[in-house]
C-alpha cells in the first residue's frame, strides 16, 4: 500500500469526460490487466482456476446492478413518452440493452474469453502521473486502484 502521490500521481476530475491521452493510458492497462489473464491460463493454469475460483463479482451479482437494471425500462419510458409514443424502434433498443446487461452475469458462456476485470473502470478509479514537460497535460503513467 503506496501513498502514489508521493510518486506524482494524481486524480482527474472525473466528471470531465476524458480525452484521447487519458483514455489511451486506461484501455491501454486494461488491456494488459486481461492479457494477464491469458498467460495466467496459459503458463499458471492452477493460479488461474483458483483466482476464478475464489474472486467474487461485485458488481452484476449486487443489489446496485439489480437497481440498474430496474432503473432502464423506468428511463427509457420516460425517454419514450418525451418523444413520438409510436417510437417502437428506440424500445425495443432499450430492452435490448437490459438483454445485454442481464446476459453480463452469464460468465460461463465466455468460457476461454473470460478474463480477470478492474470491475469498477471509472475516471476516479485511476490515478494518473504526468511526466513530459513539454506536454505538461497528458499523462505519461497510470495506476489502477479500488
Amino acid at each position: 500500500m503506496d501513498n502514489k502521490k508521493k510518486n506524482g500521481f494524481v486524480t482527474v476530475n472525473h466528471r470531465v469526460e476524458a480525452d484521447y491521452p487519458h483514455a489511451l493510458l486506461v484501455m491501454r492497462d486494461l488491456g494488459k490487466l486481461h492479457a494477464l489473464s491469458y498467460a495466467m491460463k496459459d503458463h499458471k493454469p492452477s493460479t488461474f482456476k483458483y483466482l476464478q475460483g475464489n474472486l467474487q463479482e461485485t458488481f452484476f451479482n449486487s443489489d446496485f446492478f439489480k437497481s440498474v437494471l430496474e432503473m432502464i425500462p423506468v428511463l427509457a419510458d420516460k425517454v419514450l413518452k418525451s418523444y413520438n409514443p409510436e417510437t417502437e424502434t428506440f424500445k425495443s433498443a432499450i430492452e435490448n440493452a437490459a438483454q445485454t446487461f442481464r446476459g453480463l452475469l452469464d460468465v460461463e458462456r465466455y468460457g476461454e474469453y473470460a478474463v480477470i476485470n478492474h470491475g469498477d473502470p471509472e475516471m476516479r478509479n485511476y490515478l494518473f502521473r504526468y511526466g513530459d514537460t513539454t506536454r505538461p497535460s497528458e499523462p505519461t503513467e497510470l495506476c489502477m486502484v479500488d
